[in-house]
């Protein structure tokens, strides 16, 4: 069988046709090629390559320049972390370390509590063996004694030294 219209015959006439376009095209936007001016095309061709140099070497020096901010704020992104996981663990006693982007492990580090041996101090044992002992959590901790700082606080705000009548 013999197709009355060849897919590859149309392919190749229709490129030839965009290719004659772009060259006509090309012709109009620049009429001064079409003289016989054998010293135009190698200086055109001579200031779009040292323009091109110069574009070049400003988007290496960005690039240089973009390379040394991501360096400094990554340092500066590392000193914060480490700040961060001594604070934590200063606080609360575990040792954070992130091994992947979704896997955290949580380190128990030694914990122990020392207070001084004075009689505000004594006052909170009952919450630190609740909490941080009994619980393992510093926010519960804090939270409590919030909370009874704030009833003491209402308590002697309330009270009346005047008898009422």
């Amino acid at each position: 069988m013999h197709m009355k219209m060849n897919p590859l015959q149309t392919a190749h006439q229709e490129y030839k046709e965009f290719q004659a376009k772009k060259k006509r095209k090309l012709n109009e936007s620049l009429p001064f090629l079409n003289e016989d001016n054998d010293d135009l095309i190698p200086a055109l061709r001579k200031k779009q390559r040292i323009e091109m140099t110069k574009q070049l070497a400003d988007v290496q020096f960005q690039l240089h320049k973009v390379k040394k901010e991501k360096d400094r704020a990554l340092k500066i992104q590392s000193n914060l972390v480490k700040k961060y996981r001594a604070f934590v663990t200063a606080l609360s006693g575990l040792q954070i370390k992130m091994k992947e982007d979704d896997l955290v492990q949580v380190h128990d580090y030694g914990k122990t509590i020392s207070l001084l041996e004075t009689d505000y101090a004594t006052q909170w044992s009952a919450q630190i063996h609740k909490y941080l002992q009994g619980r393992n959590s510093t926010p519960a901790f804090l939270a409590a004694i919030t909370l009874i700082l704030d009833e003491r606080a209402e308590s002697t705000t309330t009270m009346s030294f005047y008898p009422s009548d």
